[in-house]
């Protein structure tokens, strides 16, 4: 009988995350398939108000788990230590300073899945698969350490490859409503988000474009097989009746997929932007989702 574990882990800054990636997540990574008996696992980004920190689910036998939890708890002091004597550079996209209270803590938490996003048991159990393999991608991409144009270069070719895999013809409209989404929607100051994003796209443009060249070729690879990933669970999910469609899949699990990879919701706005993005509707007619109320009822 499989049961999840799941942990919060705080680092206590913004700036650790990518090290509790690199250092406790790839150990458990290591030491499930060591065991070989593990079932899913995946890994989130999230800020609540108890700091940044990465949420980390494992699936398994009890016994698996204990050791898993076991290991994760003996480990966090020294990599506290580390991180203390070896600061890294505050994340550029990050403004203002960092507040110096945020936890420092391994929280253990019950793992509820979203079965309303998702459709029901069906769509969690499809989107699980996709957010296990979006983990190991981008586990294999924070371990290279990449720079933040290379880090937004491979974000940007896995959200090409994956429309192209998904929604080919549909990319001018699909990352005008993603551009919309990540720019506010209808939010007062939407405007003057949406003017920053073109204007940061046109600046950086040149950079991405240049960086692109300098990925290791498994991330290149990865950046491919994700999008047929996407495209497979999105496939299987709307086999097995769920009711979200392959746009809904495509945004949830690309959004999802960044935010493993340390890429920010203002980055995906410019990223959006960088690829075709552009309001030419007004937003009062889309939905949450990004989509046109006229086009997903």
């Amino acid at each position: 009988m499989h049961s999840w574990l799941y942990c919060a882990i705080y680092p206590g800054a913004f700036e650790r995350l990518d090290g509790v990636v690199q250092d406790l997540v790839a150990g458990t990574h290591h030491r499930l398939e060591t065991a070989g008996e593990h079932g899913r696992w995946f890994f989130l980004r999230f800020l609540d108000l108890g700091g940044p920190h990465i949420r980390l689910r494992v699936q398994g036998p009890a016994a698996l788990l204990d050791d898993v939890y076991t290991d994760l708890t003996g480990r966090f002091p020294g990599f506290l230590r580390e991180m203390r004597s070896d600061p890294s550079a505050p994340v550029e996209s990050l403004p203002g300073p960092l507040p110096m209270d945020y936890w420092e803590a391994v929280d253990v938490r019950l793992y509820e899945p979203e079965s309303r996003r998702y459709g029901g048991a069906e769509g969690v159990h499809a989107a699980e698969g996709g957010f296990m393999r979006s983990s190991e991608i981008a586990l294999r991409a924070v371990c290279e350490e990449l720079d933040r144009p290379r880090r937004q270069a491979l974000a940007a070719l896995t959200m090409k490859n994956v429309l192209r895999h998904c929604l080919p013809g549909a990319e001018e409209q699909f990352w005008s409503r993603y551009f919309w989404y990540w720019t506010g929607r209808d939010e007062p100051l939407a405007s003057a988000g949406r003017a920053a994003a073109v204007a940061a796209a046109t600046r950086l443009a040149p950079a991405i474009r240049a960086a692109e060249n300098g990925l290791p070729p498994q991330l290149v690879l990865d950046a491919g097989d994700y999008g047929d990933a996407v495209r497979a669970t999105a496939a299987g999910a709307i086999a097995a009746g769920v009711s979200l469609t392959t746009w809904q899949w495509v945004f949830h699990l690309l959004h999802l997929h960044n935010n493993r990879l340390g890429i920010t919701p203002a980055d995906e706005a410019v990223l959006a932007a960088l690829l075709g993005g552009a309001p030419k509707e007004d937003a009062n007619g889309h939905r949450s989702d990004g989509r046109l109320a006229a086009v997903h009822p």
